[in-house]
Protein backbone atom coordinates (compact mmCIF):
# COMPACT_ATOMS: atom_id res chain seq x y z
CA UNK A 1 0.00 0.00 0.00
CA UNK A 2 1.58 3.36 -0.83
CA UNK A 3 0.31 6.26 1.66
CA UNK A 4 0.27 9.78 0.70
CA UNK A 5 3.93 11.76 0.46
CA UNK A 6 4.53 12.83 4.38
CA UNK A 7 6.95 15.39 5.23
CA UNK A 8 9.44 14.27 7.71
CA UNK A 9 9.91 16.86 11.05
CA UNK A 10 11.77 17.42 13.78
CA UNK A 11 10.71 20.32 16.67
CA UNK A 12 13.32 20.67 19.27
CA UNK A 13 12.23 22.03 22.88
CA UNK A 14 11.70 25.45 23.48
CA UNK A 15 9.52 26.12 19.65
CA UNK A 16 6.15 27.53 19.00
CA UNK A 17 5.03 25.62 16.33
CA UNK A 18 1.94 26.91 14.36
CA UNK A 19 1.02 23.76 12.13
CA UNK A 20 -2.29 24.22 9.36
CA UNK A 21 -2.99 21.34 7.45
CA UNK A 22 -5.58 19.27 6.27
CA UNK A 23 -7.11 16.08 8.09
CA UNK A 24 -6.41 13.32 6.43
CA UNK A 25 -6.86 9.41 8.10
CA UNK A 26 -3.25 8.83 8.31
CA UNK A 27 -0.39 9.64 10.45
CA UNK A 28 3.12 8.42 10.43
CA UNK A 29 5.05 8.24 13.76
CA UNK A 30 8.64 7.54 13.46
CA UNK A 31 10.59 7.42 16.79
CA UNK A 32 9.75 10.26 18.37
CA UNK A 33 12.33 10.58 21.17
CA UNK A 34 10.05 9.34 24.32
CA UNK A 35 6.87 11.35 23.64
CA UNK A 36 4.19 9.80 25.42
CA UNK A 37 0.52 9.54 24.22
CA UNK A 38 -2.80 9.17 25.90
CA UNK A 39 -2.14 8.54 29.69
CA UNK A 40 1.45 8.77 29.37
CA UNK A 41 1.85 5.63 27.36
CA UNK A 42 4.80 5.54 24.44
CA UNK A 43 2.80 6.51 21.27
CA UNK A 44 2.67 3.72 18.80
CA UNK A 45 5.40 4.20 15.34
CA UNK A 46 4.92 3.23 12.28
CA UNK A 47 8.63 2.58 11.06
CA UNK A 48 7.76 0.77 7.90
CA UNK A 49 4.67 2.86 6.61
CA UNK A 50 6.98 6.04 7.06
CA UNK A 51 9.56 5.27 5.06
CA UNK A 52 7.41 4.13 2.02
CA UNK A 53 5.61 7.71 2.10
CA UNK A 54 8.45 10.08 2.98
CA UNK A 55 8.96 12.04 0.25
CA UNK A 56 13.26 12.63 0.51
CA UNK A 57 12.71 15.39 -2.22
CA UNK A 58 10.50 17.61 -0.37
CA UNK A 59 12.06 19.90 1.07
CA UNK A 60 11.09 23.17 3.52
CA UNK A 61 11.54 26.52 2.38
CA UNK A 62 13.50 28.71 3.84
CA UNK A 63 13.16 30.02 6.85
CA UNK A 64 11.87 33.70 7.12
CA UNK A 65 13.64 36.50 8.06
CA UNK A 66 12.70 37.82 11.31
CA UNK A 67 10.34 40.82 11.76
CA UNK A 68 10.22 43.17 15.03
CA UNK A 69 9.38 46.22 13.57
CA UNK A 70 5.83 47.43 15.07
CA UNK A 71 3.46 46.65 11.55
CA UNK A 72 2.39 44.08 10.06
CA UNK A 73 3.73 41.41 6.51
CA UNK A 74 2.64 38.39 4.89
CA UNK A 75 4.40 35.86 6.66
CA UNK A 76 2.62 32.91 4.48
CA UNK A 77 0.67 32.51 1.40
CA UNK A 78 -0.85 29.59 -0.59
CA UNK A 79 -4.16 28.70 -2.15
CA UNK A 80 -6.19 27.52 0.50
CA UNK A 81 -5.02 30.32 3.29
CA UNK A 82 -2.87 33.38 4.59
CA UNK A 83 -1.03 33.94 7.05
CA UNK A 84 -0.53 37.58 8.51
CA UNK A 85 2.27 38.48 11.49
CA UNK A 86 1.02 41.83 13.29
CA UNK A 87 3.78 43.30 15.51
CA UNK A 88 1.89 46.01 18.57
CA UNK A 89 3.05 48.24 20.75
CA UNK A 90 1.80 48.37 24.50
CA UNK A 91 -1.63 49.76 24.32
CA UNK A 92 -2.12 49.40 20.48
CA UNK A 93 -5.26 48.01 19.54
CA UNK A 94 -6.24 45.54 16.46
CA UNK A 95 -9.25 45.55 14.96
CA UNK A 96 -10.92 43.23 12.87
CA UNK A 97 -14.59 43.77 11.44
CA UNK A 98 -17.35 40.94 11.36
CA UNK A 99 -18.59 39.95 7.98
CA UNK A 100 -15.20 39.55 6.11
CA UNK A 101 -13.97 36.30 6.88
CA UNK A 102 -13.52 34.26 10.12
CA UNK A 103 -9.89 34.39 11.67
CA UNK A 104 -7.25 32.03 13.92
CA UNK A 105 -5.56 34.21 16.23
CA UNK A 106 -2.29 32.50 17.30
CA UNK A 107 -0.68 34.80 20.01
CA UNK A 108 3.16 34.44 19.31
CA UNK A 109 4.37 36.78 21.89
CA UNK A 110 3.18 39.21 24.58
CA UNK A 111 -0.34 39.37 25.42
CA UNK A 112 -3.42 40.69 24.07
CA UNK A 113 -6.71 41.66 26.16
CA UNK A 114 -9.95 40.99 24.07
CA UNK A 115 -11.69 44.10 24.69
CA UNK A 116 -15.13 42.27 24.07
CA UNK A 117 -15.40 39.65 26.85
CA UNK A 118 -12.24 40.88 28.99
CA UNK A 119 -10.50 37.36 27.97
CA UNK A 120 -6.34 37.69 28.25
CA UNK A 121 -4.47 36.38 25.80
CA UNK A 122 -0.88 34.52 25.87
CA UNK A 123 2.00 33.13 24.34
CA UNK A 124 0.47 29.91 22.71
CA UNK A 125 -3.17 30.71 22.67
CA UNK A 126 -5.41 30.54 19.43
CA UNK A 127 -8.25 32.34 19.29
CA UNK A 128 -11.42 31.87 16.34
CA UNK A 129 -13.05 35.28 15.52
CA UNK A 130 -16.24 34.08 13.47
CA UNK A 131 -17.21 35.99 10.33
CA UNK A 132 -20.44 37.48 13.01
CA UNK A 133 -18.13 38.94 15.09
CA UNK A 134 -16.17 41.92 15.79
CA UNK A 135 -12.87 41.87 17.58
CA UNK A 136 -11.29 44.48 18.95
CA UNK A 137 -8.01 43.73 21.01
CA UNK A 138 -5.55 46.17 23.03
CA UNK A 139 -1.92 45.21 23.15
CA UNK A 140 -0.89 44.54 27.03
CA UNK A 141 3.02 45.05 25.93
CA UNK A 142 4.93 44.68 22.82
CA UNK A 143 3.33 41.54 21.11
CA UNK A 144 3.19 39.68 17.94
CA UNK A 145 -0.17 38.17 16.92
CA UNK A 146 -0.24 35.85 13.64
CA UNK A 147 -3.42 35.90 11.42
CA UNK A 148 -4.72 33.23 9.32
CA UNK A 149 -7.06 34.28 7.31
CA UNK A 150 -8.40 33.91 3.43
CA UNK A 151 -9.40 29.96 3.50
CA UNK A 152 -10.04 28.70 0.43
CA UNK A 153 -11.52 24.67 -0.23
CA UNK A 154 -9.35 23.73 -2.97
Amino acid sequence: MRLQSCRLRAIDAGNLILEIKRNFRTTCRVPDYGCKGRESRPRQLHLQQSLQSIDLSDFEPQPQPSFSDVGERIFAECPEFRIRQVNLEAGETLSLASGEQPRILSIVAGALQDLRCERRLRPADNALVPFVADSQLRAACASTVLITENFHNS
